[in-house]
């Protein structure tokens, strides 16, 4: 190693020491990146109704799946195949805008659809369609 002289350190010293810096900063964060979150576990008191206790609760509860609907249009026909894969019963509803001024637009009644089940809607139009979508409550 030089004294220091005053005098600029050759390109490759600085570039070394840059090196050492970068690697001694970029693998620590990673390292405690990737150590799991810690845990508290609570026994609970015998003839209890709680048998486990996390300290904390879940971060976020996924909301239950809504129908899937998928529509085609045919001509002057528009259908809507609606999928439920909730266990609970969803009302789906099919909404067609016709292309001309003096075509009126169509909604159907709301329809059922139980556990795992499809169901079929259509509408129609007397000319072209210009736009179809699906509503769930």
């Amino acid at each position: 190693m030089r004294p220091c002289t005053g005098q600029p350190t050759p390109w490759h010293g600085r570039a070394a020491v840059l090196l050492v810096a970068l690697a001694a900063g970029l693998t620590a964060p990673a390292a405690r990146a990737t150590e799991p979150p810690e845990t508290v576990v609570r026994a609970a008191p015998a003839g209890s109704a709680i048998a486990y206790a996390p300290d904390r609760a879940p971060a976020h509860t996924p909301a239950p799946p809504l129908p899937q609907c998928f529509t085609a249009v045919h001509g002057s026909t528009a259908v809507a195949d609606c999928q439920n894969p909730d266990p609970d019963t969803a009302h789906v509803a099919l909404h067609i805008a016709c292309r001309r001024w003096w075509d009126p637009a169509t909604d159907t009644a709301p329809a059922a659809v139980g556990p795992a089940q499809t169901v079929t809607l259509t509408g129609r139009c007397w000319k072209e369609i210009r736009a179809v979508w699906t509503t769930v409550r």
